[in-house]
Parts: structure tokens; sequence; C-alpha cells
């Protein structure tokens, strides 16, 4: 399951610089300001986790920073917990390498609960699907009439907008994440081709046999993991010897 925290503004800082200058005041260089309004009305914290045909609903982190504790209370065990135990020994969890995520006392309690997590990438967050869902669900709200005017508002608009989403989209950002590590590997300098032909190789081989959905599915995302290992891997390399 892919899992990602987000940050939304009531009023999200639109990049704009405005020059003004005091009433009564004459069209001159020195009586002139720069104002920059960003992220004005306050803003909400939000946690989602998805996988495929499956997305958990939209968790509202309320009160202040995402702490370890936090997170462990109000994401990994009312949430993470029980969608592992569903899935069986297959889940695999992938979080990012915030601090709160690799604290001692959440490591622990994934070791105690047997879930198992995926190595990430350092500085990656745009080979996390779930980022894509973040502008959508973002685009989503921008457009509602009249605008959300209260945080509260916002909390519901965030929370409509996100079970509107099309889940066709969810299980095609995921099906294209093997894609998505090869793209992000010639990015950060290319892989040697016959690893790269043997990652295309293996898809479409999966892809082909004839079995349903969910047996591809087995077969073809442990594979995926072992993929965004390799990056993980690839780029501790580079970054070594730099």
């Amino acid at each position: 399951m892919f899992t990602d925290e987000s940050r939304f503004a009531l009023e999200p800082d639109d990049k704009r610089i405005r020059i003004g200058r005091e009433q009564r005041t004459r069209n001159q260089s020195q009586n002139a300001t720069e104002h920059h309004h960003a992220f004005r009305g306050g803003n909400i914290m939000v946690w989602a986790g998805i996988s495929l045909r499956y997305r958990t609903d939209l968790h509202i982190l309320k009160r202040g920073p995402l702490t370890d504790v936090r997170y462990l209370d109000e994401v990994l065990e009312p949430i993470v917990r029980l969608y592992a135990a569903a899935v069986g020994p297959t889940f695999v969890l992938m979080d990012d390498n915030a601090r709160t995520h690799r604290a001692d006392i959440v490591d622990d309690y994934l070791e105690s609960e047997g879930i198992v997590r995926m190595a990430w990438p350092a500085y990656s967050p745009k080979l996390n699907p779930i980022e894509n869902l973040w502008d959508a669900l973002g685009r989503a709200v921008s457009l509602h009439f009249p605008p959300s005017a209260t945080l509260i508002e916002l909390e519901t608009a965030q929370q409509e907008e996100w079970r509107l989403l099309n889940s066709a989209v969810v299980d095609h950002l995921i099906e294209n994440m093997i894609t998505r590590c090869k793209l992000y590997i010639q990015m950060r300098g290319g892989i040697p081709d016959p690893i790269n032909v043997f990652f295309s190789f293996y898809a479409v081989y999966v892809s082909s046999m004839p079995l349903s959905d969910a047996y591809k599915n087995l077969i073809l995302f442990p594979f995926l993991y072992i993929i965004i290992d390799f990056v993980a891997f690839y780029i501790f390399v580079l970054n070594f010897w730099k």
C-alpha cells in the first residue's frame, strides 16, 4: 500500500508578488512595496493509502503537527494494521523517509505486527503514485463554487472529492509503477541496458500469462518491490561516489 501525507491550504499560495504603494504617495520606486500572500486562512494535513482496487478513507490529521506517536496512534494502529491483516502475508507498506515515519517507536511497532516496509529512495516524492492523486484532489477542490470559506468546509470538500476519485485512475497509477521506476532511474543517470531489458521483458511476460489479474499481481508486484529496492541501492551508490 502506497501512503503519504499532504497539506492543503484554505487560500493556497498563488506564487504572485503584488506591488503596491500607500494612498496619497507618489508613483515612485521608493514608495512601492512588495506583498506575497502565501497560504492564508489556515491549512489541513491529510493522510491516505492506495493499492490495487482499494484506497483508504481520507484521514484528517488535526491538532498540530504529525509526530511519531500520532502517526502510530492515528494511522498505523487503526488503519494500516487492519488492512495488513485483511490482505495477509503479501502486504507491504510504503511510507517515505520522513523522520516521523522512521522513528524507533514506529519501527518497533511495525516489527511487532509483522508488517513489512518497502525500501524507499531518499528525496524521491515523485516516485510515489499517490502524489498524482494529491494534485487531482487539489484541482477538484479548487473547482468548488462557492469556494471553501472555512477549514470545516475545506475538510468536507476534500473528503467528498476523495470519494469521487476514479478508481480506474488509482489502479492505472499503481500498475504503471514499473515504467515510473524505469523513468526515474533514467533521470538519475540510467542503468545498464541488460537490466532495463530484463525489467521490460518480465513485465510483458507476466502480463501475457493466462491468469486472472489477481494472480498476475501476486507475481508482478513482489517483483516491483525488488525494483524499488534496486532504485534505492542504485541512488545510494551514486551519492556515495559523488
